[in-house]
Formats: structure tokens, C-alpha cells, sequence
């Protein structure tokens, strides 16, 4: 198999994973949030299926259009690394509008629980009770290894380094030996982390309402579920830590001409991905049995009050409410958590996420990575 095949197999797979979620999304909470819209039983198995049925159909036609399109420029001169690029935010692109559109359909159907009383949990969450040790020490050495390792034969580096390598771990773009092409990936790794422990901190102050009948047995799970998250998260930060660490000692090893040790290094990345995916496939089965649980209770899984089901758009993908001082609170439409795009400290998240991708412009535009 080629690289470039293999690369397109890589591309249409997770073409085909962004693509499943989004024929599952609008029944993730099935009646509860259909489409972001709470509906009763008898209207999601009866109209609501049909809707379902027509949206399904115009996200299949469009996955099929977007795919051969892609596969077309792809084979075309060689363009498949633009055509693949391009490809996925089209089709993310026209589900989301697909979605909106056949949202705005089933709005027309909302269910309005009257009469409901709600709580809301006064817990405060600290980093301290969530944090192991032994964890963030390890994920410390994983960082400081590499980068030492750098460090020490940096003088030693030849004026070109590989930067970049194929499956069978052989260079294919090659840089300038200086400090960003060197030390760009060490320093991904800590942005990445400090990424990792503001979505940490956030999903901690999340937001939680309560049924007020079962309050404390719904609150129990819902922080047995927000534990499962968190567990999950740390695991990809030490994952995460592992893969990036990895691939960038590939640089002395491809220097060096060790070829054996850059096809272990190759071999422990892909590795790292493989159980990253088993690891949230297995964590949100979890989360998935907790929210039966939930239901089983109550009668529910998700609670909102109607105040806040009014700042509820794009089908449930989107929150704005000035008046709510929470910036992290539960999804809607889907498991885990969503930001209050109307807190001012979105900001900081935004500013912080955008940090990584405008440096990389930058330093490439100046001919550094």
C-alpha cells in the first residue's frame, strides 16, 4: 500500500466516523432532545421518525457527493492532501445546516413539561479532589524526557532534520535545524496540556439542575458520570503526552540513521491512537449506562427548566444566556459538556485555542517549521 493510498484510507475512515455521529446526534437523548427538542414518545416514533428518515436521506447524499468529489481532486495530479482537507469541513459544513434545518421542523412538536420542580447542586468542585498525583508526575517526566533528550544533542543536529514521516517511518519533509523545528513538538505538548486542564477546570464548574423528587440519587450519578469524563480526560493527557513525546525523539533517531527504533516509535504512536479510541468507546458506554440509570429513576436523563430552554439554538447545539453566570454547562444534544457563548470568559478558551494555530501560521509564513 502506498502512502498516499494510506493516507486516504485514513481520511475517508474518519470521514466515515464524523459522519456516523452526525446520523446519530439527533437521537443521542432519543424523545428528550430530539433535534434539541424535547417531544413526547408518541410524536418520535411517529412524525419524528419520518423526519429523521428525510434528514438521514440528505446526509447520505450529501456523504456520497462530498466522497467522490474528494476522491476525484485526490487522484487528480496528486492534489489529496487539499482535497482530503477540504473535504471534511464541507461535509461538517452541510450537516450542520441539514441539522438546523430539520431542528427548525420538529420545534413545531415541543413537549412543555409543566408543573416541574427543579434543584440545583451546590457542590463546589476543587482541582485538588479530582487531580492524581502519581498522574500529573508522570505526564511531567513524559514531557521532560524528550525535551532534555533534545536539548542535549541539539549541537549534534545536522543543519536539515526530518520533520515529518510516513507509516513505514521513513522521512518524507524535511526543515531548517533551528529552535521552533526542533522544540515545536515539546511545545505542543505543554500547550496541549494547559488546553486539557482549562476544559478540566471548566467541566468541574459545570452546571447541574436537578429534579427536585429525586434529587439526591439523580445527583449521585450525575457525578459518577462526570468522573467517568474526567478519568477519561486525564487518560488522553497522558496518552497524548506518550504519542507526542514519541514522535518527536523521531528526530534523532532519523538522524542518527536508526531506522529500527523510528519503525518502535511509529508502531508506539499508532498504538497510543488505537487506545485512545478503545478508551472512549469504553468510557462513553459508561456514561451511556449511567444516563439509562438516570431514567430509570426519573424519567429522564437530561433536566433543564423552561428559562433555560429558551437560549437553546441551532438545534440544541448552541447555548447563549446572558443570564446564566455559568460558562460550562451539560449538552443538549449529545453527552459531556457545551460553553455559555454569552460568558465573557469564552474568551480566554477561545484566545487559548486559537494561540496554537496562529503561531503555526506564523512560524511557517517565516519559513521556521
Amino acid at each position: 500500500m502506498t502512502h498516499t493510498t494510506t493516507l486516504l484510507v485514513f481520511w475517508f475512515a474518519f470521514d466515515i466516523l464524523m459522519f456516523g455521529l452526525m446520523l446519530y446526534m439527533p437521537i443521542m437523548r432519543k424523545e428528550e432532545a430530539f433535534f434539541g427538542t424535547r417531544v413526547s414518545p408518541e410524536t418520535y416514533q411517529g412524525i419524528g421518525r419520518e423526519i429523521l428518515n428525510r434528514y438521514r436521506f440528505w446526509l447520505v447524499l450529501t456523504f456520497i457527493q462530498v466522497e467522490v468529489l474528494g476522491l476525484v481532486l485526490s487522484l487528480y495530479r496528486n492534489t489529496m492532501p487539499l482535497a482530503r482537507i477540504v473535504s471534511l469541513p464541507i461535509l461538517i459544513t452541510a450537516s450542520m445546516i441539514f441539522y438546523v434545518i430539520f431542528a427548525r421542523q420538529v420545534k413545531q412538536y415541543e413537549s412543555i413539561e409543566e408543573n416541574q420542580r427543579f434543584a440545583t447542586s451546590l457542590k463546589v468542585r476543587h482541582l485538588s479532589d479530582y487531580t492524581s498525583i502519581s498522574l500529573e508526575i508522570a505526564i511531567a517526566i513524559t514531557i521532560m524526557i524528550p525535551t532534555l533528550v533534545l536539548i542535549y544533542y541539539y549541537p549534534l543536529l545536522p543543519d536539515k532534520i526530518p520533520v515529518h514521516w510516513d507509516l513505514l517511518g521513513r522521512p518524507d519533509k524535511w526543515a531548517e535545524k533551528n529552535i521552533f523545528s526542533v522544540f515545536f513538538l515539546p511545545v505542543i505538548m505543554v500547550y496541549l496540556q494547559g488546553l486539557f486542564w482549562l476544559i478540566k477546570y471548566g467541566m468541574l464548574q459545570a452546571k447541574m439542575t436537578l429534579p427536585a423528587e429525586v434529587a439526591e440519587e439523580f445527583f449521585a450519578l450525575k457525578e459518577e458520570s462526570l468522573k467517568v469524563g474526567i478519568s477519561l480526560l486525564d487518560q488522553i493527557r497522558l496518552l497524548q503526552a506518550i504519542l507526542m513525546g514519541a514522535i518527536s525523539l523521531n528526530i534523532l533517531s532519523a538522524t542518527l540513521g536508526n531506522g529500527d527504533v523510528t519503525k518502535w516509535i511509529i508502531v508506539l504512536a499508532i498504538l497510543a491512537d488505537v487506545v485512545i479510541l478503545v478508551l472512549c468507546a469504553y468510557n462513553i458506554s459508561k456514561i451511556m449506562k449511567i444516563e439509562d440509570k438516570l431514567k430509570a429513576i426519573s424519567g429522564r436523563s437530561y433536566v433543564e427548566n423552561a428559562r433555560d430552554a429558551k437560549h437553546w439554538y441551532g438545534g440544541g447545539m448552541f447555548y447563549y444566556n446572558p443570564d446564566d453566570p455559568a460558562l460550562f454547562i451539560e449538552k443538549k444534544v449529545g453527552y459531556g459538556y457545551t460553553m455559555n457563548f454569552a460568558n465573557k470568559q469564552i474568551f480566554l478558551y477561545i484566545g487559548y485555542g486559537l494561540l496554537l494555530p496562529i503561531s503555526i501560521l506564523i512560524l511557517s509564513s517565516l519559513g521556521k517549521l
